[in-house]
């Protein structure tokens, strides 16, 4: 059984605590937080048959993979080609499972957990059907939901759906365990802001075609691309647009730059949206322009650009964007990547609008009040600690000017606060075998981050004679949160801890005879495990990061 990260496990243990004294819970977690290995290992601790909602095909598949590995392979799948309610656990799609002809068999089937991915969904009529089909078979089903914008843009509150919140996984905290990307944003006026901001909103958002009229000018589509080109010009990039028309005028203005340039939008045919993605995810093409379909349920890890050229009225929609780019790059999917950071380019007034990325969380309906909303981005003065404007130059209270220099110290100091933090939290020690290697070893597997040609690898393995895994590279604290992960996932506690006391006792004869180091005198019986392992993986390891 995988071991969570501490984070999703601090989540987990919240979710079965308030299960414990109420029937419904949420959990909020943003994009990267790893939903699937929370509710998995949920869904592990809570007896009986479970009922877990989908509403794509592509994250059923994944989803039931994933929690196979927690809790068996006794699952069954409901979805337009299958419907099979047999599985201890039942994975079924809402759109299948909420018509007329298969919701009734929700009559002869007795579930004692429902769980709904994607939970903001939860109060769309086709999921309260389902809820209530569920609930009258057995009034006490425990309701877990787990989402990354538990805000819907219509204002209705979950609330209706659950008793309470569990927990809240934010941003920072999965950026301060290198899980996620830092976003570094940038908001461009290109002519164009005041007459947005000035724009009333019509429903629940902004009427996209006056949008367009606004923004999609010529004059303005080469500038996007100008800009784009300076500050994100070789970084793989996903575009949002208000309209079709304004999407394809704006992916002309980047092939007309020679820039390989793709369209994705919903009057598409399903072949012809996944042969562009794909062709995008392969890197033949470099920019991929859309009209909200990536918002949700779209992950790629090669993106590291995001360019926002519609408003939106919805803090949740900005979130969804934006967290198409903060996703780390894993080694097994793109061996010759690494990604430190994502470019967001706002073009519109989204940024300046809502200003925080994290997510505020109410379970009320909030039709009867305002728009969302945030603080705009600010600094904090390293003089007088007054908030200021991201973009200002010198303090408008106290007239210090904000030094570069001081500011990246700053940030190398919090940096490294996060890593020993990380490190801390890790069901695993990790061992400093020398300024540039750190190691973790259990009896059935090992895990090293390595500084080598001026980068940190993440490199591991299993006992089993597998070939040595090439994990992440990048920043030191993303390496060592992939080789944490690695560790996580296929070491033992039982045997390899922290708080184990062997680890402490002194190293055998046969270590050090092993090591043939005089030096290594006083060494602990881990250390010396951990320079074993290094020693005799060297040559290995040394062919996959060189």
């Amino acid at each position: 059984m995988p071991i969570l990260r501490p984070r999703q496990d601090v989540c987990a243990k919240r979710v079965l605590k308030a299960l414990k004294v109420t029937s419904s819970t949420l959990a909020v977690a943003p994009t990267g937080a790893g939903k699937t290995f929370i509710l998995s290992a949920v869904c592990s601790k809570l007896p009986g048959r479970h009922l877990i909602l989908q509403h794509s095909d592509k994250l059923l598949e994944q989803n039931k993979a994933t929690y196979e590995l927690w809790n068996g392979t006794d699952t069954s799948i409901v979805n337009a080609n299958c419907k099979d309610f047999t599985g201890q656990a039942v994975f079924a799609m809402v759109q299948t499972l909420s018509r007329d002809g298969t919701i009734e068999a929700l009559d002869h089937f007795h579930f004692d957990v429902l769980v709904i991915d994607e939970g903001h969904h939860a109060t769309a009529p086709t999921y309260k059907r389902i809820i209530e089909a569920v609930k009258a078979k057995n009034p006490n089903v425990k309701i877990f939901l787990v989402t990354a914008t538990p805000m819907r843009g219509d204002g209705a509150g979950l609330g209706q759906v659950v008793d309470s919140v569990a927990d809240v996984i934010t941003l920072e905290d999965l950026i301060a365990a290198g899980n996620l990307v830092m976003p570094r944003t940038f908001i461009i006026d290109i002519g164009c802001q005041q007459e947005l901001q000035d724009m009333p909103i019509v429903g629940i958002d902004y009427d996209m075609d006056r949008v367009a009229e606004i923004m999609n000018k010529d004059i303005h589509n080469e500038r996007i691309v100008k800009e784009w080109q300076e500050h994100a010009g070789d970084r793989q990039t996903i575009v949002f647009c208000s309209t079709v028309q304004h999407a394809k005028d704006v992916c002309a203005a980047f092939q007309k730059e020679g820039i390989k340039a793709g369209v994705v939008h919903g009057s598409m045919t399903t072949t012809e949206r996944d042969n562009t993605l794909n062709a995008f995810e392969c890197r033949q093409l470099q920019v991929l322009v859309n009209v909200m379909v990536l918002t949700e349920g779209y992950d790629c890890q090669i993106v590291s650009c995001v360019v926002l050229l519609c408003p939106s009225s919805q803090h949740s929609t900005l979130l969804q964007m934006i967290g198409r780019g903060l996703r780390i790059v894993t080694p097994d999917k793109y061996p010759d990547e690494s990604k430190e950071d994502c470019v967001i380019l706002d073009f519109g007034t989204s940024c300046t609008n809502h200003g925080s990325l994290e997510q505020n969380v109410s379970l009320e309906d909030q039709r009867a009040f305002g728009s969302e909303g945030g603080d705009a981005p600010s600094k904090e003065c390293p003089n007088c600690e007054a908030p200021n404007p991201l973009s200002v130059k010198v303090c408008s209270l106290c007239g210090q000017e904000f030094n570069p220099a001081a500011m990246q110290s700053a940030s190398l100091s919090t940096f490294t606060m996060r890593e020993v933090k990380l490190v801390k939290q890790s069901p695993y020690k990790w061992q400093s075998v020398n300024p540039r290697v750190l190691v973790s070893t259990s009896f059935n597997s090992w895990a090293m981050v390595i500084f080598h040609k001026d980068t940190w690898h993440a490199v591991g393995a299993t006992a089993n004679n597998t070939p040595v895994a090439y994990l992440a590279k990048g920043k030191r604290l993303a390496a060592l949160s992939a080789a944490n992960d690695f560790m996580c996932r296929y070491g033992s506690t039982a045997d390899s801890g922290k708080r184990k006391s062997w680890l402490r006792k002194d190293a055998t004869e046969k270590q050090l005879k092993a090591l043939n180091d005089p030096l290594n005198f006083g060494m602990n019986r881990y250390e010396a495990a951990c320079r074993l392992t290094l020693k005799f993986n060297k040559a290995a390891i040394g062919k996959l990061i060189n």
